[in-house]
């Protein structure tokens, strides 16, 4: 009997040093949330007037992801990446204005797709190509960054739906490690994000799907299901330059029957390529990155591209 008590009692300590790891851990968190929300105030953006026209109801949904924040290239990095966020924040602007004067636009859906930080151990040098460590990049830049792009949106759109998937370069490990799946500094990042922003927005228009521990989350925008997911679930198929779109056909297949919503659109980033389509009666939405070069697009896509984010407009029609 002695032996199976030694085990028993040498496997109790070993889980209370896992349960006081992640209190510590959990500690950590709370307290650089409490640091970062000394130094970063916002004043409540003020909600814009109710359209009382009889013009068509349009939602406008924007899609966030492969930001990389804190990744370092010869023209890009955190501050770099703060600068795009907020151009595309001032050219969602021009575009919901412009829209506006034949639609009813008033709600807006973001979608954070993913890969919003750049992580620090996803392959073998990354460290050589970040200009922050992972805490710096999920606790501190990336929230504040985030925030100004939601408070500025509740400031342009009566109300904000924010939805979010986790990306590969969130995890804290590479893919084959013995990280726990749900750890993941993506879902960190806008968990963190939502407690700043509802610490300056207190109203109940700002509204948030980011609790899930799914790849994937489903939302109902005007009766349509849209599917975002980060992307790096899909490999395999050559297609238009390179792109997987027969491992794309693959997934969206599969996950026609298996995800139980009736989803009809899908958006995913993560190949930092735009490219739109219809496969298997299924509109697919693929994302850019704020990045300007990268060596990842270029090796496995055959090209780098530009800095692109995507906006679009959908109607019940």
């Amino acid at each position: 009997m002695a032996e199976p008590v030694h085990k028993l009692e040498k496997e109790v300590r070993r889980l209370e040093r896992l349960l006081n790891d992640r209190e510590n851990i959990e500690d950590l968190v709370v307290r650089r949330v409490d640091d970062a929300m000394k130094h970063f105030k916002w004043s409540p953006p003020k909600m814009p007037r109710k359209d009382k026209s009889r013009k068509k109801e349009e939602t406008c949904v924007v899609h966030l992801s492969d930001t990389q924040i804190g990744k370092l290239t010869t023209s890009y990095d955190s501050n770099i990446a703060s600068k795009r966020i907020k151009k595309f924040g001032d050219t969602i602007t021009k575009l919901v204005n412009n829209r506006r004067t034949g639609a009813k636009v008033e709600n807006v859906v973001l979608m954070i797709g993913g890969d919003i930080v750049e992580g620090e151990t996803i392959f073998s040098t990354q460290s050589w190509v970040v200009d922050s460590d992972l805490w710096d990049q999920a606790v501190k830049t990336a929230p504040k960054i985030l925030s100004d792009l939601i408070l500025h949106l509740a400031s342009l759109f009566r109300n904000v739906h924010v939805t979010s998937v986790p990306g590969n370069h969130g995890r804290p490990a590479p893919k084959n490690s013995s990280a726990s799946p749900r750890t993941n500094f993506d879902m960190i990042a806008t968990e963190i994000t939502r407690l700043m922003v509802s610490n300056t927005c207190k109203d109940d228009r700002i509204t948030w799907d980011v609790d899930h521990d799914s790849f994937y989350s489903v939302t109902d925008v005007l009766g349509h299901k849209l599917l975002l997911i980060h992307g790096d679930q899909i490999s395999g198929g050559g297609g238009l330059g390179g792109y997987p779109l027969t491992g794309l056909a693959r997934k969206i297949a599969g996950w026609t029957g298996s995800i139980p919503e009736n989803w009809e659109y899908i958006f995913l980033g993560h190949f930092h390529r735009p490219m739109s389509g219809v496969i298997q009666d299924k509109m697919f939405f693929a994302n850019g990155t704020t990045e300007s070069d990268n060596d990842f697009a270029l090796e496995v896509i055959g090209e780098s591209g530009r800095p692109c984010q995507r906006v679009i407009f959908i109607n019940k029609e």
